[in-house]
């Protein structure tokens, strides 16, 4: 079996990676420099322990190293409730009571503030591709201190948006949202990104378009597949690219 590790000291090469850490703390030592070793030297005139005074150290080290084990695995505990409770008790404070609440529900949101500017972006996706438009449309419109959506900085692309919970009551209330259903969201503005096109290009321009200028023909093929998203970007691939900028756009701190 080849060796894929190798000590940078000595250059002895192992199998397994875990035996190289092993070796790596020894030959440190059988390597340290001459000073470290001269240094060294006081401190072989100390007494050496006897069988049972070692086992008692070793004894009291591994309780010293098991408490401090536990109390770095309650100290994550402790941190990752913390990261939960921040985001849902800074919603509740800061999002929930009075004016403070968002004044429309996300989905009204989109379909106020995002739908109705995207025909201002179609240049954008004719010049460059659908990615950079809908990235242009949101930088434009997330932006405010009162959005339906919301993003931390201690839940790295992590999304809350403000609806209707899901009983008789329809009350407002903040809830996560996953990649998958914002996802969806996208699909929505790239449905109406390619309804822009035709109201607001297609038709306007048919008879151009049916008729017998050449260029002018190609020209609509070329915007039609960029409108379309056609090319060596996948549609889940444009979709974490947007996810990450509306994160990168709206994040904040608890």
């Amino acid at each position: 079996m080849q060796a894929d590790y190798q000590c940078a000291i000595c250059s002895r090469q192992y199998r397994e990676k875990f035996n190289l850490d092993r070796h790596i703390i020894y030959c440190t030592f059988l390597h340290e420099s001459k000073r470290e070793t001269d240094n060294s030297a006081e401190l072989e005139s100390e007494p050496i322990p006897d069988t049972r005074m070692m086992y008692k150290w070793m004894q009291e080290m591994a309780l010293k190293i098991e408490k401090l084990e536990k109390e770095n695995d309650k100290l994550k505990g402790v941190a990752r409730q913390q990261n939960k409770a921040d985001v849902a008790e800074w919603l509740k404070q800061n999002c929930y009571a009075g004016e403070k609440c968002p004044p429309q529900k996300f989905g009204n949101w989109v379909a106020a503030h995002i739908l109705p500017n995207i025909i201002k972006h179609l240049e954008t996706v004719f010049q460059k591709d659908l990615l950079s438009g809908m990235v242009d449309l949101l930088s434009e419109c997330a932006v405010g201190d009162n959005l339906p959506i919301r993003a931390f900085t201690n839940k790295q692309y992590e999304f809350h948006i403000y609806e209707k919970d899901k009983t008789d009551e329809g009350k407002m209330e903040w809830k996560k949202i996953e990649a998958t259903e914002l996802y969806q969201w996208f699909a929505l503005i790239e449905s109406h990104f390619q309804t822009g096109f035709r109201d607001h290009w297609v038709v306007p321009n048919m008879a151009k378009i049916n008729g017998q200028d050449e260029a002018f023909s190609q020209r609509y093929v070329l915007y039609y597949q960029k409108i379309l998203g056609n090319g060596r970007m996948t549609t889940d691939s444009r979709y974490q690219r947007l996810r990450q900028h509306l994160y990168n756009t709206i994040k904040q701190k608890v």
